[in-house]
């Protein structure tokens, strides 16, 4: 859930970033050139058990990136926070309500 002092319940107003989604160009995955969507986003440092809950190891620069809900999010996908000049690579998301009205996900920073 996102850490929005309500007792964590997420709204429209806490996306106030915009990111976009990359998607792999072409077959070596070293290129994410192809950009499919700019989407409104809550982002923040993610703690370790937050990770590990979904499976994920633990790494340095770990986020946690709260975006409407969508079922076209892959693992493979990047993240692009284009206003700070950072990109993170996805590691897990889920839908941690079960209502497919937000979608969390849980990346590491590309350095």
């Amino acid at each position: 859930m996102v850490d929005a002092g309500r007792r964590g319940r997420t709204t429209a107003g806490d996306l106030r970033y915009r990111v976009d989604l990359q998607i792999p160009a072409g077959t070596s995955g070293d290129g994410y050139v192809t950009t499919v969507g700019h989407v409104p986003a809550h982002i923040r440092s993610a703690g370790g058990n937050e990770l590990l809950k979904f499976g994920a190891q633990v790494a340095v620069n770990a986020m946690v990136i709260t975006l409407r809900y969508r079922t076209d999010i892959r693992a493979d996908w990047r993240i692009s926070w284009p206003f700070e000049n950072r990109t993170f690579q996805i590691v897990n998301y889920g839908d941690e309500a079960g209502d497919r009205r937000w979608l969390t996900v849980y990346a590491t920073e590309l350095l």
